[in-house]
């Protein structure tokens, strides 16, 4: 069975950056030989009279030493996105157990769309910071990317 998923039917309402907390444990520490330990999630919710889904992604990104792998900085990012989907009727049902259900394409890519704008803010908020270098990688969002799906905004 085809989806009826089109993603030209997606519109962002809104965004909010909940948090951006950066802990430095050094002073200086951008001449140090580092590597990033990134760890994910995002929660999707539904509202389906109004077709929105929410989606809160949390990013918690650690600067290692390479020498020792010792802590030199982290970072606990928590952005909020609102998205309209046009067709939002067709991309759901309800289960025999009243479980919503929704299409597996919108909400790989919603999670894939929200992770990848998340990528283009952090350049920007993270500048002058100890993680001004720092570009999100690229992740197959199916397997590296939690998701806790909710059914209801």
């Amino acid at each position: 069975m085809n989806s009826p998923f089109k993603p030209e039917l997606l519109h962002f309402i809104d965004y909010r950056i909940v948090k951006i907390n950066i802990h430095d444990l050094l002073e200086q520490n951008m001449d140090i030989d580092s590597y990033y330990d990134v760890s994910n999630s995002i929660s999707l919710g539904f509202n389906v009279e109004k077709n929105i889904v929410k989606s809160d992604l949390e990013i918690s990104i650690k600067k290692l030493n390479s020498n020792d792998d010792s802590l030199i900085s982290e970072a606990n990012v928590l952005i909020t996105y609102l998205i309209l989907v046009e067709n939002f009727d067709l991309l759901h049902k309800l289960s025999n157990n009243d479980e919503l259900e929704i299409d597996k394409m919108l909400t790989d890519s919603i999670s894939a769309i929200v992770y990848s704008t998340t990528r283009g803010i952090l350049l920007d908020k993270l500048k002058d910071s100890s993680f001004e270098n720092f570009i999100l990688p690229i992740i197959d969002i199916k397997k590296d990317l939690a998701n806790n799906s909710e059914n209801n905004l």
